[in-house]
């Protein structure tokens, strides 16, 4: 039975609706996993909502107000913004296999204790954290930092696309450094070892039909339904 992944989605305006890159949903299912969308909903639904899900996939999207990890000017979070960062610290109350890329990365590390860099430009990152290529293309090299991120991939240096204009400032403490751009700006974090599957990528992968990130969400999200029904049978 595949697991089930909840992944977040983008609010379309003009449209008045939700809307999400088709991408995201062909990876996990090329990896095994049942991608089930989660629109914005009120903070208080956030157990509710992950009660039957084995895993988390954060997407990409705009900027976070720096107010939501305690910084100026203000500027009222969106209730995506809530809702994720609701999502997720309730994901990782429960150890749920949690997948952030590129916005989402940068959710996690929030969500955790962490802050942001809120515009790379001014504070001198490198243009091409921002490129203007294709999203199929890549644009710079990250050096991958720690040996589980290397297992994944199987190298120890990658190329990948760029498009955030907010990068990882302070990492939260529940985090590793996994990753790093040849700037210096942290470009992927991990969970600590034994404190359930976390990874964030502040690349987008599944532009890519990059996959090792997406196998490793839907391995964990197994692992995790193993237990939840080992659980289940042990209480009945």
């Amino acid at each position: 039975m595949r697991p089930r992944i909840g992944i977040t989605c983008s609010t379309d305006a003009a449209y008045a609706g939700y809307q999400l890159r088709k991408d995201y949903c062909r990876c996990l299912l090329r990896c095994g996993g049942l991608p089930l969308l989660l629109p914005d909903l009120p903070e208080a639904l956030a157990e509710e909502a992950l009660d039957g899900l084995e895993g988390l996939l954060l997407s990409g999207g705009g900027d976070f107000p720096p107010q939501c990890y305690g910084e100026e000017p203000f500027q009222p979070p969106t209730e995506r913004d809530l809702w994720e960062l609701a999502l997720l610290r309730t994901a990782r109350r429960r150890s749920l296999p949690i997948l952030g890329i590129c916005r989402g990365c940068q959710a996690l590390n929030i969500a955790l204790g962490g802050d942001l860099i809120s515009d790379l430009p001014r504070a001198g990152g490198h243009g091409w954290h921002q490129q203007q290529q294709a999203r199929q293309q890549r644009s710079h090299t990250v050096q991958l930092l720690h040996p589980r991120l290397q297992q994944l991939y199987g190298q120890k240096q990658l190329w990948v696309n760029s498009f955030h204009h907010q990068g990882l400032g302070r990492l939260a403490p529940g985090l590793l450094p996994a990753a790093q751009a040849p700037d210096g700006l942290c470009e992927a974090v991990l969970s600590r070892e034994g404190e359930g599957f976390a990874l964030g990528l502040q690349w987008h992968p599944e532009a890519l039909q990059e996959l090792p990130p997406f196998l490793a969400l839907v391995e964990a999200a197994r692992a995790y339904a193993k237990k939840k029904q080992a659980h289940f049978h042990k209480f009945r």
